[in-house]
């Protein structure tokens, strides 16, 4: 932070020695992290569970982010998606200086980022389009995840660091923000350069089967540090069970180009309980994948997600 804030350095070095922070384990019984705002007198308090994950360096950055910028505006009310902005321009922050020369963690931290997008552009994100519907929903704080995270990459990406810190502190209206926010994809730089597909063969269904392979193996390449990071042996093994299992969801653009793919596991003691084990959705399309995914598995009573954190628990995927 003191490195993509320089001007404001001094203040967040301080806030970074004054604020309390407890680490806790698994055993702790601690299942999210959180900051916990004290009053304007004191410094926060934030509580991290935390064993060394790329997810838990992204949590401990998401909680400062929050601690700067209530040591930044102390007594005043900060509303909940200006809240998650700064935390997640704080992670942003993290992911650029891990990226310097000799940093050696920035793969780590990036397929935590994007593994991250799988929950709150995906599962979140779902919810909230779910709830705009529902004039009887009962707010979710979580809510607040998908609006945010668009708006921080935004922000992030097209403003100077001037601007920045003023959004980060909260003092940037959401109207303007939205103004930053125009056509194409908001995550991600990477255009889909993907071809089409042809239909399925119904006359060789090996042909859709190496097809299926091939489409989720290019998705995983440009998924940074993805799956395909394994041996090709046993990446080729695992992804092999899946489609012979029929456990694996390839999503398409209306132009039939892959745009992501999930996998999933039956639950032994339920045939109608499944958990997802895998959603890559490389371009940015994590809502459309996963408004594909749960038309595809409407029939499972109960689906969940597992990320591979410390940080968060077991999800129920919708």
């Amino acid at each position: 932070m003191a490195h993509q804030f320089p001007d404001h350095a001094e203040f967040i070095l301080d806030v970074a020695r004054k604020t309390q922070v407890e680490f806790v384990t698994e055993d702790d019984g601690v299942q999210r992290p959180f900051t916990l705002h004290r009053g304007a007198g004191d410094m926060p308090f934030v509580s991290i569970r935390y064993s060394g994950y790329g997810a838990d360096l992204l949590a401990v950055a998401h909680e400062f982010g929050h601690a700067v910028q209530l040591a930044a505006n102390p007594g005043q009310f900060i509303p909940p998606i200006h809240r998650e902005i700064a935390a997640f321009l704080s992670e942003r922050a993290l992911l650029v200086y891990a990226d310097m020369p000799g940093s050696g963690i920035a793969g780590i931290l990036q397929t935590a980022h994007r593994d991250d997008d799988a929950i709150y552009l995906g599962n979140d994100a779902v919810e909230l389009a779910v709830a705009q519907q529902d004039p009887n929903a009962v707010y979710n704080y979580r809510w607040n995840y998908p609006v945010a995270r668009m708006l921080a990459a935004r922000a992030f990406r097209h403003q100077q660091p001037k601007e920045l810190w003023s959004t980060f502190l909260g003092q940037t209206a959401l109207l303007e923000l939205t103004d930053l926010v125009g056509g194409g994809n908001m995550l991600n730089t990477n255009e889909n350069y993907l071809p089409a597909v042809p239909k399925p063969d119904k006359e060789h269904p090996a042909i859709n089967g190496y097809r299926s392979l091939g489409m989720m193996a290019q998705l995983d390449i440009d998924y940074w540090q993805g799956q395909s990071e394994m041996p090709i042996g046993d990446y080729h093994a695992s992804l092999l069970r899946h489609v012979q299992n029929r456990s694996a969801f390839i999503a398409f653009s209306e132009e039939m180009i892959p745009i992501g793919y999930a996998t999933w596991s039956r639950c032994p003691d339920d045939d109608e309980a499944i958990q997802i084990t895998r959603q890559a959705a490389p371009f940015g399309d994590h809502l459309a994948l996963q408004k594909h995914l749960k038309s595809h598995l409407e029939k499972h009573r109960t689906v969940t997600s597992r990320h591979a954190r410390s940080a968060r628990e077991v999800q129920t995927a919708w």
